[in-house]
């Protein structure tokens, strides 16, 4: 008998550090395999967070996780591109459509880019990053990565991308849980 999703979500700040992303580009011998309107639904290039409060009825609750200044794991300094011993911030939310947690997403901020426009972040609390991000005109995003774990019998697929800001980076990851399936495909 599987898990319960309180215990599979209880796994995910562990679980997500050692998660093997892949190119969403590879041909999927290659890459992570997602049925047609998963893969459409994931690597959709517009806000997470605007979907689900639109398919939710504005039932869309961010639950902070932690935040704090640490020092991010070896790829993902490889991956943003950081000096190893620079501390970044990082933020672990949940976000939850009806009451049902739906995505964990960690972001990594380099420490050093939090001024600015981007000091803001820090003082979020329980509201939206992306709402935030996705009001600056000069944001770029890159393509998505993603991955696949199995945590206790739960399947759960992650997105990835850099999202740039006046040459600030901000690496976004997202792990969708199953019942988020039925707020993005919406």
């Amino acid at each position: 008998m599987p898990e319960s999703i309180e215990a599979c979500v209880s796994k995910l700040p562990m679980s997500v550090l050692t998660a093997q992303w892949k190119s969403s580009r590879l041909k999927s011998n290659q890459s992570v395999s997602l049925a047609g309107k998963d893969r459409q639904a994931i690597l959709d290039e517009g806000s997470l967070t605007r979907k689900l409060i639109k398919s939710s009825n504005n039932k869309l609750s961010i639950e902070v996780v932690r935040t704090r200044f640490v020092k991010p794991t070896r790829e993902e300094v490889s991956h943003i591109g950081l000096d190893a011993r620079r501390i970044s911030y990082v933020r672990e939310v949940l976000l939850k459509c009806d009451n049902h947690p739906c995505v964990y997403a960690r972001i990594v901020i380099p420490a050093s880019d939090l001024v600015g426009r981007l000091r803001r972040v820090k003082y979020l609390k329980n509201r939206s990053i992306g709402k935030l991000l996705f009001s600056f005109r000069d944001l770029e995003l890159s393509q998505f990565q993603i991955c696949r774990l199995l945590i206790d019998d739960f399947d759960i697929v992650g997105r990835r991308r850099m999202m740039t800001i006046g040459g600030k980076k901000i690496l976004v990851s997202e792990f969708f849980l199953p019942a988020s399936f039925q707020y993005i495909r919406a």
